[in-house]
Parts: C-alpha cells; sequence; structure tokens
C-alpha cells in the first residue's frame, strides 16, 4: 500500500502503515503491567532482612531495562514509517531546438580580412571560435554541422552532443570540399537533416557564407522554395571584411532569404560583429524553460530513530548484563 502522512511542520511520513504497530512497544513491559506473577508449588523463605536481599539482587537501574526496549521498539517503527521533508524539485530537461549550421568551406574562407588579437585571420577562423562558444552555451539543444564548397556533406548529423560538434568545427579547412559555394545544395541537406528529426519546436537553420553562390545542383531559389514549404527559419550570416556581396542574377540573395522564412540576415564585417550575430540568434531561437513540477527530492530523516533505537537497544543491553542472571 502506498501511503503518506504529512505531519504539519515539513515533514511527512512515506509508509504511516508502520505505526499501526505501536502497540507492540508495549510487549517489553508486559510482566511488569501484568502484576507480580503467581509461583504456585514453590517454598517461600522468610528471613529478617529479605527485602534488603531483594534490593541487592536487583541492580539499580534495572528497572527501566524494558521502558528503554519499548521506547527502542517504537522508535524502530517510525524509522520504518520513513519521516522526510520536501525537497526541491528535480528539473525537468531544457526544451531545446534543432538547429543546422551550414558553413560554407569555399576558397573565399581563406581570405584574411578580420583582425582578432591584432593580428590579420581568414574568415573561417573567425567564424570557428565564435561558433563553437556559441555551441557550447546552447544547452538542450542538437546541432548538425554540414560544410559546403562545390557540394555539401553532413560531418554531423543532429546530436546532443555538443562536444562532439565542437570538436568537428575545429576541424573544417577552406578548400576542403573545393573552391567553389553550393549554397543551395547546402540548404537542401540541411532541410533533409531537420525532416528527419521530427522536431516538435520550429528548428531553424543557420547559414554561413561569404555570400556567392556559383556551384551544386540545386539553385539557391530552389532550396528557399524547399525551406518555406518545411516551415524552416533561415538565418543567414555573411561573412565578408568589406561590402555586401551581389546575389548571382535572377537568385535570392542571402537576406531575401532570410526574409522570405521569418529569419534574419547579418552582415558581418568586423569579429566582433560576429559575437553580437551569435548573440542576436541565441536571443531569438531562445530555448523553452521546462515546465514546473517534476519528481522531487526529499531528504529522509529515518537515520534519527533509528540511531536512536539502537543507542537505546545497547544501553538496555548493558544494564541487562549489569544485572545478571
Amino acid at each position: 500500500v502506498n501511503a503518506s502522512l504529512g505531519l504539519g511542520v515539513g515533514l511527512e511520513l512515506a509508509a504511516p502503515l508502520w505505526l499501526l504497530l505501536l502497540p507492540l512497544a508495549l510487549l517489553p513491559l508486559w510482566p511488569g503491567l501484568g502484576g507480580r506473577p503467581v509461583e504456585g508449588g514453590q517454598t517461600w523463605l522468610r528471613h529478617p532482612d529479605a527485602v534488603g536481599l531483594g534490593s541487592a539482587a536487583r541492580h539499580r537501574g534495572a528497572g527501566a531495562v524494558p521502558w528503554l526496549r519499548g521506547l527502542a521498539l517504537a522508535l524502530l517503527l517510525l524509522a520504518l514509517a520513513q519521516p522526510r521533508s520536501p525537497g526541491e524539485f528535480i528539473p525537468e530537461p531544457v526544451a531545446g531546438r534543432d538547429l543546422v549550421l551550414v558553413v560554407d568551406t569555399s576558397g573565399s574562407m581563406l581570405v584574411r580580412d578580420y583582425r582578432a588579437e591584432g593580428r590579420p585571420v581568414s574568415r573561417i577562423e573567425v567564424l570557428q571560435g565564435v561558433v563553437t562558444r556559441f555551441v557550447r552555451a546552447r544547452e538542450g539543444d542538437r546541432f548538425a554541422l554540414i560544410p559546403m564548397a562545390e557540394e555539401a556533406a553532413t560531418l554531423v548529423p543532429l546530436t546532443g552532443d555538443r562536444e562532439l560538434v565542437a570538436g568537428q568545427l575545429a576541424r573544417l579547412r577552406a578548400g576542403m570540399l573545393g573552391d567553389d559555394t553550393a549554397i543551395g545544395d547546402g540548404i537542401a541537406l540541411a532541410l533533409r537533416q531537420l525532416q528527419a528529426s521530427g522536431a516538435e519546436r520550429r528548428p531553424a537553420l543557420i547559414l554561413f557564407s561569404d555570400g556567392e553562390s556559383n556551384a551544386g545542383l540545386l539553385r539557391p531559389s530552389e532550396a528557399l522554395a524547399l525551406a518555406r514549404a518545411a516551415g524552416v527559419a533561415l538565418y543567414t550570416v555573411e561573412i565578408t571584411g568589406g561590402q555586401a556581396l551581389a546575389p548571382v542574377e535572377g537568385e535570392p540573395s542571402l537576406a531575401d532569404m532570410a526574409e522570405t522564412t521569418g529569419g534574419r540576415h547579418f552582415h558581418v564585417t568586423r569579429s566582433a560583429d560576429l559575437e553580437a550575430v551569435i548573440a542576436a540568434i541565441d536571443r531569438l531561437e531562445v530555448a523553452e524553460a521546462a515546465p514546473p513540477g517534476g519528481e522531487r527530492l526529499w531528504r529522509p530523516w529515518y537515520p534519527l530513530p533509528l540511531g536512536g533505537a539502537l543507542a537505546l537497544l545497547a544501553v538496555a543491553g548493558l544494564l541487562a548484563l549489569r544485572r545478571g542472571p
């Protein structure tokens, strides 16, 4: 039987039915409560100092032994009733999002038009450092990593292992998949990852590129139509240290892609700008707070009555030994 009993002082008994056995604590007192037993068939010897002999036979304190044992039994039953006090609720897992990172690794990402700590750095170096910090800070989210150049490839499928994603980000090298840029193929492959995820909350795709699409099987306009049909927000981050590049004629720009899907476009011209961009995306794609409730932590107090019972039994045993047979 599962039951609990609140005591009104911040304590609760998880198994209060054990207290129904409390009358058993009177058993050690039963000989004394039942009066002096009649011992028929025995011969009684009267002696002038019979009272003194009787008191000498009983060690002082021996009368407390039944009471100590009874109290110890009561404490044992109280320990079995499991007194406890409520603690904090165990937090539910954070309801994160599915985010796919599409990173341009074309040869143009080797251009060293950014500065960090007073020295020129390439576009991909700046990107790796900032995005890695973003990934590690997004507790509860799942990430996929897709590098793209002349073709796109899934380097990390959707996973909650943020350290794995960060490690693979550090391994990206400009030119590893060629020198051109296939933005349409990168978006299409990212959408395939999100389609297989079955996420309940609206996922997002974050595209980092230098802005030119000049390769691939799928045109950016076709990939944009797929993203709109899937209801996926596109966040586009243009990594150029100078002016924004013009899109291919007849194709949407990175800004158009973001606006059409309900995302946002960013143009990064300095290293500090990329930090601000990642912070903005972090605020826009905030993780959903876990609902209150869940399983509660309890602080057990049964060791106190259990320890008291053992101590009383030890004292009762010592008094009984000193009394002797």
